[in-house]
């Protein structure tokens, strides 16, 4: 995951909501996601649910959410990449601006 990076200063929110969840929270600055995490989730899904794919590392999606509560999301997003997913919690602006970005 090139470029990812465990915030130091993340917003209380997310801060709390990954805890809550023993998830880590991570800032998306600097992140490049592959073409190949990217290919497995449609465009509009990413924005309209504020997720990230960031890399596939063998059976394995890595993802940042805003919600990773959010089960329905989850349950679809295992369904339709075809892998176990390792989630990331970060603040929806974040996710915004990088989802634009890629």
């Amino acid at each position: 995951m090139a470029g990812a990076e465990l915030a130091g200063e993340a917003p209380s929110v997310e801060r709390l909501l990954a805890q809550r969840l023993g998830l880590p929270f991570i800032t998306l600055t600097d992140v490049s996601p592959t073409g190949a995490a990217l290919a497995m989730v449609p465009a509009e899904l990413a924005y309209a649910r504020s997720v990230l794919p960031l890399d596939v590392c063998g059976d394995v999606l890595r993802l940042a959410m805003a919600d990773p509560a959010d089960a329905d999301t989850v349950h679809l997003l295992q369904f339709l990449a075809g892998k176990r997913l390792q989630l990331f919690v970060a603040a929806r602006a974040d996710l915004d601006r990088a989802i634009t970005r890629h």
